[in-house]
């Protein structure tokens, strides 16, 4: 069956190199995430003022990806609120794709700093710090603990 993937977590956390190591074996899979707007090449150049755009494009590809022969679709964004994530369940709902969470939690204040350390987007450790105060759980994710 095919299925849609959504992962949630604080910048830092892991959700790229987890699902890169996840799914390496899928031939027909698609990463969708707003990280790769800012890309230029192998060079990442984040503008705030542009996120908005980032997650619009976003979501276009998730959308043409649900509707096309992929076995998985990735979402790879913090998702950190519910209703960051909902839009995406919906389509890959309606899309008839069975839908995942994986959610990187972060309970400790060694894996705060882990993820303030790792982020390779550079985001300010306060950002990270909120994210992980403001993280809304979801009732049927499959709970990943940040690893040191």
């Amino acid at each position: 069956m095919k299925k849609a993937v959504i992962l949630r977590g604080p910048s830092g956390s892991g959700k790229s190199t987890w699902i890169r190591d996840a799914y390496a074996d899928t031939i027909k899979r698609v990463i969708c995430s707003a990280d790769y707007f800012f890309y230029s090449g192998s060079v990442y150049d984040f503008d705030s003022s542009k996120l908005g755009e980032a997650h619009a494009e976003c979501l276009a590809s998730f959308i043409k990806a649900c509707q096309s022969d992929i076995e998985v679709v990735i979402v790879d964004n913090t998702n950190i609120h519910n209703w960051e994530w909902r839009n995406y369940e919906l389509i890959a709902m309606m899309a008839k794709r069975k839908v995942e969470f994986i959610e990187f939690h972060v309970d400790s204040i060694k894996q705060l700093i882990l993820c303030q350390q790792r982020n390779v987007h550079k985001v300010d450790p306060s950002i990270i710090a909120r994210q992980v105060c403001e993280f809304e759980p979801h009732e049927s994710g499959e709970i990943i603990e940040v690893s040191y």
